[in-house]
């Protein structure tokens, strides 16, 4: 399952997008990239139930840098929405993380982390931290500098037993978007476009359409 992603900065551009790929089974909306964001905006998205919302954080490589609280309030109004699914990072503080995994409603709940360049924390050591969450699914992206570290973020996933989607950030991470079911994950990201990519070593739409990536599993091949 592909999920399509983008950095529009207005929101008819990023409806455009939602509406220039009807084929894509989800779309991550990314409102901490937009010019401006305000509340009773996600009422007016396109396919809500399609739609994963997403506000992320500056410190973890997103571009909001307002309130916590606004953020969050953001991302309960996707809720009550009843979009697909909102990725929240588990660091948000408790009292304010909790209560938006409590809440009621049928979106899906993603608690992510995104660990940076030098975090000493291992792949399984961040999942298991994500797993003692309240979450539908566990969302884990480092970056990869050698494809030998993708052994340890797959069987990472493999031993979590739960709902996954792993990412290994950078060239050398490729190889867990490209065959993201090998590492367990429920689906991978990919870009609109070229100028859209919100992490380095994300394929783009109609490259993944160019190997039917979203249906069917890869033919992978490796020089040594």
């Amino acid at each position: 399952m592909l999920c399509v992603t983008g950095t529009e900065r207005t929101f008819a551009t990023l409806c455009a997008r939602i509406g220039r790929l009807p084929e894509a089974a989800l779309h991550e909306v990314r409102l901490d990239l937009l010019d401006e964001a305000p509340l009773r905006l996600i009422g007016r998205l396109p396919d809500p139930q399609r739609l994963i919302v997403t506000v992320r954080a500056a410190r973890e490589g997103g571009g909001w840098q307002g309130p916590e609280e606004q953020r969050i309030a953001l991302l309960r109004e996707a809720i009550d929405r009843g979009v697909g699914y909102v990725d929240v990072e588990a660091s948000t503080p408790a009292e304010l993380l909790e209560p938006l995994l409590a809440a009621r409603g049928p979106t899906r709940r993603i608690v992510s982390v995104n660990l940076g360049p030098g975090d000493e924390e291992t792949p399984l050591n961040a999942l298991a931290r994500l797993g003692s969450l309240r979450a539908h699914v566990l969302k884990l992206a480092l970056p990869v500098e050698d494809a030998a570290d993708l052994c340890a973020l797959r069987d990472a996933a493999v031993a979590c037993r739960r709902d996954v989607v792993v990412i290994g950030m950078g060239e050398a991470g490729a190889l867990s978007r490209v065959a993201y079911r090998a590492f367990g994950s429920t689906w991978t990201y990919v870009a609109a476009d070229g100028a859209g990519r919100t992490a380095p070593g994300q394929w783009t739409a109609a490259q993944a359409e160019r190997v039917a990536l979203g249906r069917q599993v890869p033919q992978v091949y490796g020089l040594l």
